[in-house]
């Protein structure tokens, strides 16, 4: 069999190796340490912002507002007995009943119920906000990761219970080597801007070789080359609207290119 090539435009992809994450990650830790009692969630499952993930060992934090409160309770009454006081020293101070000096100790002693109060009262802010804290809740939409501590697991501030992953849309990052960036910066003649204003629309090509069926657009390509690796990291989004793809996946972004003026080869003729 004979075939006659000849010149045409015909457009490649250039694959790049990428790691996915999600628009944010975050990693969700207790605020205060305590024995975890009840894991309301699962690997993998997908929660609303708000919803209750762990709960921690209420009954200390609970005990510490319900003392608070007595002492709320108390400090009140004392304002109260404080102000009948003072409220009557100042009718016997008119009548010159008694002294200007036996007036201003009841005075003093309401302002020191006063402050007591509201001593009282911030103790009573702090030991509710604690018990707030042994609800953890889920600050953003996304799909559970890995939950390695179980009922039971004293936990504190330093423990990662799991990390919630926002992946509706999902970050491909990916290296530009030196060579490449000046070949679509036309040898620096257009800026970086301009370049990734320009990109046509990926594609991203998944660890069992198939083709995701959404494609994605380059978003931005970092100033600064690693002068290790001498490349800049790039970012491209991709829409996941069916939670196909999560965190740490991998694949290759393909970019495609245009050549003008290309002689074409079947390859099963080589």
């Amino acid at each position: 069999a004979v075939l006659t090539v000849s010149e045409s435009n015909t457009t490649l992809d250039a694959g790049f190796p990428t790691t996915l994450e999600g628009t944010n990650d975050v990693q969700i830790r207790p605020q205060i340490t305590g024995f975890l009692t009840k894991v309301h969630v699962d690997d993998g499952q997908r929660v609303s912002k708000g919803q209750v993930l762990f709960t921690i060992d209420q009954v200390q934090m609970q005990a510490a507002v319900d003392q608070a409160q007595a002492a709320v309770a108390v400090a009140q009454a004392n304002v109260n007995t404080a102000t009948t006081n003072a409220n009557n020293n100042k009718i016997l101070l008119d009548k010159n009943i008694i002294s200007a000096s036996a007036y201003q100790t009841s005075a003093d002693a309401l302002n020191a119920a006063k402050a007591q109060l509201q001593q009282a009262q911030a103790a009573l802010v702090s030991a509710k906000k604690n018990l707030s804290y042994s609800t953890v809740t889920a600050p953003v939409s996304g799909i559970v990761g890995t939950i390695t501590d179980k009922e039971g697991t004293l936990v504190s501030p330093s423990t990662v219970l799991t990390v919630l992953s926002d992946n509706k849309v999902m970050q491909a990052y990916f290296s530009l080597n030196e060579k490449v960036l000046l070949e679509f910066t036309e040898g620096g003649k257009r800026s970086i801007a301009d370049v990734v204003a320009s990109f046509p629309e990926v594609s991203l090509k998944l660890a069992d070789g198939t083709i995701y069926p959404h494609k994605g657009k380059i978003v931005s390509i970092s100033g600064v080359i690693d002068q290790a690796t001498g490349s800049a990291t790039t970012k491209a989004e991709f829409p996941n609207p069916d939670g196909m793809l999560r965190s740490g996946n991998t694949g290759q972004v393909l970019i495609p290119a245009i050549h003008n003026s290309t002689i074409q080869i079947p390859q099963n003729a080589t």
